[in-house]
C-alpha cells in the first residue's frame, strides 16, 4: 500500500523499484530481532527493519531476510531515504552518512545549538539532499529543522513549541503524490498536528468534523491523494482505521483495533500539572472511573518505566482502563528525567533514581490527597518493568505509611546485581545509558546499595504482589524469591505470580496478560478494597 505507515512508524515513501524476491545466495534464516518497520516497498511484500545493530530486508510472505546495511560502528538509529536505501545513522550524539549502498560511511558534520544532544533524524526529502531533523533550539527544546547534507547547516525551525520537545518520535506525515512532508505530528499534553499543506489541512478539518472526540491521523495516501487512510483514536478508543475519499468526501470504516472495547465504558484521561517540593513543575495524567466524582476515591499510583527514554502519553492504555473500570482512580506522572519537556528537565533526572525522581512520585501522590481526589487511607502503587516496579518497592520501603499495598512487575530489587548482565559487548549501549541515568557502579556502589529494595526489606510493611518471569537476566528470579523469603520471615508474606519463559517475552501472550490483570484485580480488591461504583458495569477479563 503506497505510503502506508509513513506518518507514525518512521517508514519512508514507497517509490523504489519493484522487488519480487530475495537473492537466494544471501537470504537469511532463523528469527530476526526486528520489531519495527523502517521502510515499506511498493510491492506490498518487502520491508526494511532494524535487526540488532544492522538493517535487514524482510520478505513478509516467506519470512526470509538478508542484511542490507551493516553497522559501521555504534549506530543506534537508522534512516533510509525515500527509495529504501539506508543512508543515515545516528551514533550517540553524531551522524554518519553515505551517498548510496556502495559508498563508504563518513561522519556528517552538523551545526547545532547543543552538540552534546543527539540529533534525531525524521526523514529524507524526496531528492535525498536534505533530512528533516529534530534538534535543540536556543531555548533548550527540540524543534524540527531541515539539515542540508552538503553544508551541514540547519534551516530556520519548521516547527517549535514553547515548553515541549518536538521530534522525539518520528512524526513526518508524507504524501507520495506530492512528494513532500504535508504535516507533522507531535505531543504536548496530548497529540497535535502541524499542517504544511493546505489541501491536507482542509481534508483533515472535514474528517475531524465527521470523527469528533478522537485524534485523527493520516497514515497513508492512495491513488494520488484521492483516498487517505486514517487512524482514529483517543484516550477512550484504542483505534479504528477509515478510508476517506477526497472526491466525494465520504468516510468508510476499514477495521477496528480491539473491537471488543466499548469507548463509552472507558474513562477519560485528564492532564494536570503539580509542583514538586523543590519547585519543579511536573506533568501528569489523572483518570477518574466512569460516572464518578473526583473525590475521596481509592487511588492507584502508576509510575512509568524509565527513567529514560520512557514517559506517559495521552491515549488508550489497557492497564489504566482496567483499573478505572474496577472503580479505581489512576495517577500517572512524568517525573523529572522523562522526555518531552526540554533538555534541562531531562538533565534533572540524571542519577536521581533513588532521589528526586522518587520524591516526584511521592509528591504526585500527596497532590492527589491535597486535592481530595484520593482517599488517603486507600492508595496503592503499581509499577511495571525495571524502573516502574523498582519505584513501587522503593515507595513501599521509604514511605511506608503512604501506600496500603503495592505491586512490582519485573522491578529491579538490587542495582548492583542488575548491572552484571550489562558487562558484555552486546549490552554496551544499554550500559552506557545506565551509567548516565543510574550511576557509575564503581563510584556509587554504596549509594546504589542504599537505594536497592533488597537492602531495606525490613522497612516494607504493606502487602506486596511480585509479578515476574522465571528467566530474567536483569532481575534474576532467585533474587526475587530471596527477598520474598525475607518478607515472609518478618511476618509479611507477599503474593506472587510467575510466568514461564524469558524477560524478552514481556507478557506478550494474551492468555498471560489476562492472568496478570486478574491477579492485579484480586490483589487490589483484597488490600485496597472495592472500587467506587459507577454507572457502567466493568467489562469481564475474557478478551
Amino acid at each position: 500500500m503506497p505510503g502506508s505507515g509513513a506518518a507514525m512508524s518512521g517508514t519512508q515513501g514507497t517509490s523504489s523499484t519493484y522487488r519480487s524476491g530475495l537473492p537466494p545466495a544471501v537470504a537469511g534464516g532463523g528469527t530476526p530481532w526486528a520489531n519495527r518497520i523502517l521502510h515499506c516497498f511498493n510491492d506490498d511484500l518487502n520491508v526494511l527493519m532494524p535487526d540488532r545493530a544492522d538493517v535487514i530486508s524482510l520478505n513478509t510472505q516467506t519470512g526470509q531476510f538478508y542484511t542490507v546495511a551493516t553497522n559501521p560502528g555504534k549506530v543506534v538509529r537508522w534512516l533510509p531515504d525515500r527509495r529504501g536505501v539506508v543512508r543515515l545513522g545516528l551514533e550517540k550524539a553524531s551522524l554518519v552518512y553515505r551517498e548510496d549502498e556502495k559508498s563508504p560511511w563518513r561522519p556528517l558534520a552538523m551545526h547545532t545549538c547543543n552538540p552534546e544532544e543527539a540529533p534525531l533524524p525524521q526523514g529524507f526529502t524526496d531528492d535525498g539532499k536534505a533530512v528533516f531533523i529534530s534538534s535543540s533550539n536556543a531555548s533548550g527544546y527540540r524543534a524540527i529543522y531541515v539539515l542540508d547534507i552538503a553544508t551541514g547547516k540547519l534551516s530556520e525551525p519548521l516547527l517549535e513549541v514553547p515548553g515541549y520537545d518536538v521530534g522525539l518520535q518520528r512524526g513526518v506525515i508524507w504524501s507520495d503524490h506530492k512528494k513532500a512532508m504535508v504535516g507533522y505530528s507531535y505531543a504536548t499534553e496530548g497529540p497535535q498536528v502541524k499542517w504544511f499543506d493546505q489541501d491536507f489541512a482542509q481534508h483533515m478539518a472535514e474528517i475531524n468534523r465527521m470523527l469528533p472526540d478522537t485524534f485523527n491521523l493520516p497514515v497513508g495516501d492512495l491513488e494520488q491523494d484521492r483516498r487517505i487512510l486514517i487512524l482514529s483514536s483517543s484516550d477512550r478508543n484504542p483505534g479504528a482505521y477509515y478510508l476517506y475519499s477526497t472526491l466525494d468526501k465520504k468516510l468508510s470504516a476499514v477495521v477496528r483495533t480491539r473491537p471488543w472495547t466499548k469507548p463509552e465504558q472507558m474513562a477519560p484521561m485528564t492532564p494536570f500539572i503539580y509542583t514538586a517540593r523543590d519547585g519543579v513543575e511536573i506533568h501528569g495524567y489523572l483518570t477518574i472511573p466512569q460516572g464518578q466524582n473526583p473525590r475521596n476515591l481509592p487511588l492507584v499510583v502508576l509510575p512509568h518505566d524509565g527513567p529514560f527514554p520512557f514517559r506517559d502519553r495521552w491515549g488508550f492504555d489497557p492497564l489504566v482502563q482496567m483499573l478505572a473500570s474496577r472503580g479505581y482512580a489512576v495517577l500517572q506522572m512524568n517525573y523529572r528525567g522523562s522526555p518531552g519537556y526540554g533538555a534541562a528537565f531531562a538533565q534533572k533526572g540524571q542519577r536521581e533514581i533513588g532521589g528526586a525522581i522518587q520524591q516526584d512520585i511521592e509528591d504526585a501522590t500527596r497532590w492527589a490527597i491535597a486535592k481530595k481526589v484520593a482517599d488517603p487511607k486507600r492508595i496503592a502503587i503499581l509499577g511495571s518493568s525495571r524502573f516502574g516496579g523498582y519505584s513501587a518497592l522503593y515507595a513501599l520501603g521509604k514511605s511506608p505509611g503512604l501506600y496500603c499495598c503495592g505491586i512490582s512487575n519485573s522491578g529491579v530489587i538490587d542495582w548492583l546485581e542488575s548491572y552484571k548482565p550489562l558487562n558484555t559487548p552486546r549490552n554496551k549501549f544499554a550500559r552506557e545509558s545506565w551509567l548516565k541515568s543510574v550511576g557509575d557502579l564503581e563510584m556509587a556502589e554504596e549509594e546504589l546499595m542504599a537505594i536497592s529494595p533488597v537492602n531495606f526489606v525490613d522497612k516494607i510493611t504493606a502487602p506486596v504482589l511480585f509479578i515476574h518471569r522465571e528467566v530474567d537476566y536483569v532481575v534474576p528470579l532467585e533474587g526475587v524469591r530471596k527477598m520474598m523469603k525475607e518478607l515472609e520471615a518478618a511476618g509479611r508474606k507477599p503474593e506472587s505470580l510467575f510466568f514461564a519463559g524469558t524477560d524478552g517475552d514481556a507478557f506478550s501472550k494474551e492468555a498471560e496478560r489476562i492472568l496478570e490483570y486478574k491477579a492485579i484485580e484480586a490483589f487490589l480488591a483484597k488490600h485496597l478494597g472495592p472500587g467506587a461504583t459507577g454507572k457502567a458495569s466493568a467489562p469481564a477479563l475474557t478478551q
